[in-house]
C-alpha cells in the first residue's frame, strides 16, 4: 500500500492492526521531521526496556551468589537489583506511554499541517479530509 498525504477512506483502512504503526508510516512520509522525534522517543524506550531486562535477569543471578556464598554485600547487591527492576519497570511504562502519545499528536499536527497546505492550494479545506482525519482520530 502506497502512503499518501490523502489518508485512508476510512479508519478501517488502515495498513495492520496496529494505528501506532500505521502514524508513524504516515509520519515518514508527510513529515519527516516529527517522524525523526518519534524514531528519537522509541529509542529510548528501547533503551529504558534494555536496562529493566538487564536488572531482572541480574536479580535470580545474585540470589545464586547468595546462596552459594551468603555475604552480606552480595545481600545488598539483591536489594539494589531488585529496586532498579522495579524502578526501571515504571519509567518503562512511562516512557513508553509517553512515546505512543507524542507519536500520535505528531501524526495529527503533521495531518493537519497536510491539510492546510492543501487547503492553501485549492483556497478551503477539502471536507473529505477533514472526516478521513476526524475518523482516523477517532479510532485512534
Amino acid at each position: 500500500m502506497k502512503i499518501s498525504s490523502d489518508g485512508p477512506t476510512q479508519a478501517e483502512d488502515l495498513p495492520g492492526h496496529q494505528p501506532f504503526s500505521s502514524c508513524k508510516r504516515f509520519l515518514r512520509s508527510m513529515n519527516p521531521p516529527l517522524w525523526e522525534e518519534s524514531e528519537h522517543l522509541e529509542a529510548e524506550v528501547r533503551t529504558i526496556g534494555s536496562l529493566f531486562i538487564a536488572c531482572a535477569l541480574n536479580t535470580p543471578i545474585a540470589l545464586y551468589a547468595l546462596f552459594r556464598h551468603r555475604e552480606l554485600i552480595i545481600f545488598l547487591w539483591i536489594i539494589l537489583a531488585f529496586a532498579a527492576t522495579l524502578l526501571l519497570k515504571y519509567a518503562f511504562r512511562t516512557a513508553r506511554l509517553r512515546e505512543v502519545k507524542y507519536t500520535y499528536l505528531n501524526f495529527i499536527l503533521a495531518f493537519s499541517i497536510a491539510a492546510r497546505e492543501n487547503s492553501n492550494q485549492h483556497g478551503v479545506m477539502p471536507q473529505k479530509a477533514c472526516r478521513r482525519m476526524h475518523k482516523v482520530i477517532h479510532y485512534l
